[in-house]
């Protein structure tokens, strides 16, 4: 049985919303926004209202400022198909925080349920400046053309259903466009811990795009990104163990800040580590940082772990770590994050120029 948070499409926000506010206040409150907004709400049970979802995404704004923070988070709400609750809709209450959340990030699911997403590929390369391989970094364009970066997608994505899902698509989009664009060596691949509930379903469909596109898993290594504290570090094992099983290699991402820290790094033991950009960037100015690097590439090379620099942005950051005896390098300096598509045209247009020329 596969897992409902991880396979299939997102549920869609039911056509109608009951509304559980704390205290009389707060229903009066939302009653007057309501009907501002030319909804038409209907107080029931003397201490609830109903009205459309239609009506409700017109004013969410309103709603935001209108209502107290603890307001928002102590009113429950439901998404109902009719206008009249049953005992049924109790199992999709949840705060009213978290609904305005959802609503105001709809958007995102027309990116999970449609091909709207892609991935830029930013180059790595080794200590005689060779390619090595590339990280794969979600992108998306919104309806003008423009950038949508994966923080503002990981930002509407608000509910644990849409996160897994938006998480499971930006796998399967890097192994897609990384074989789209004809790229070699080492695939480098994010994923959230947080996301991944049971290891052998919520990652079937990532192997089977390995598959159906033909990428070796020995050419991927699956980035552990944690933006949540792990407080269940034998799961995160269990994630690990499921990868490296099927022959993918794993790396701690971003260490030397936020959670992944050396308590993560010693139970992983990972095959990578990627410095993250805060302890490279200046650190030929800094005694402190010149310290950390030094020690961790040390440690590392001592215990056969990989060391990648990231935010190498000047060739001074980047002869300087190498000299600290880093393996690997990736930053603007190196070379920005490119679509695969956009990468392998660009080749073909110069190979075009060159046979013109000659």
């Amino acid at each position: 049985m596969a897992c409902q948070f991880c396979e299939g499409s997102v549920r869609e926000i039911a056509p109608w919303i009951v509304f559980y506010p704390p205290e009389s206040h707060s229903l009066s409150k939302l009653l007057k926004v309501l009907r501002e907004a030319a909804g038409d709400p209907r107080p029931i049970d003397g201490f609830g209202l109903v009205a459309k979802t239609s009506a409700v995404r017109t004013c969410l704004e309103e709603i935001g400022t209108t209502l107290t923070p603890a307001e928002q988070k102590d009113t429950i709400v439901a998404d109902i198909e009719c206008a009249e609750p049953a005992v049924t809709d109790i199992a999709r209450a949840r705060p009213l925080a978290t609904l305005l959340s959802e609503l105001n990030g709809e958007w995102i699911r027309d990116y999970l349920n449609s091909p709207k997403l892609s991935a830029a590929a930013q180059p790595i390369i080794d200590r005689h400046g060779f390619a090595y391989g590339h990280e794969m970094l979600l992108r998306a364009l919104d309806e003008k053309g423009a950038t949508i970066m994966p923080a503002a997608l990981y930002k509407a994505a608000c509910t644990p259903q849409l996160r897994a899902q938006l998480d499971r698509a930006a796998r399967v989009t890097a192994v897609r466009d990384s074989v789209a664009g004809g790229l070699e060596g080492k695939i480098f691949i994010n994923f959230l811990p947080t996301t991944i509930y049971d290891p052998d379903f919520c990652l079937a469909t990532t192997f089977r795009a390995m598959e159906e596109f033909g990428l070796d898993p020995g050419r991927v290594v699956f980035e552990v990104v944690e933006t949540d504290r792990i407080d269940d570090y034998a799961h995160l094992q269990r994630i690990v163990k499921t990868y490296r099983r099927e022959g993918f290699q794993i790396a701690l991402d971003d260490f030397g800040t936020g959670y992944n820290n050396l308590e993560t790094l010693i139970r992983l033991t990972p095959d990578y580590v990627k410095l993250d950009k805060i302890v490279v960037d200046d650190s030929p100015g800094s005694g402190l940082k010149t310290q950390l690097i030094t020690e961790m590439a040390a440690v590392a090379k001592l215990n056969g772990i990989v060391t990648i620099a990231e935010g190498i942005e000047t060739a001074e950051t980047h002869e300087h770590v190498r000299d600290l005896g880093i393996d690997l390098f990736q930053g603007y300096h190196i070379g920005y994050p490119e679509l695969p598509q956009d990468r392998k045209n660009a080749a073909l247009n110069a190979e075009s120029q060159l046979r013109l020329a000659v």
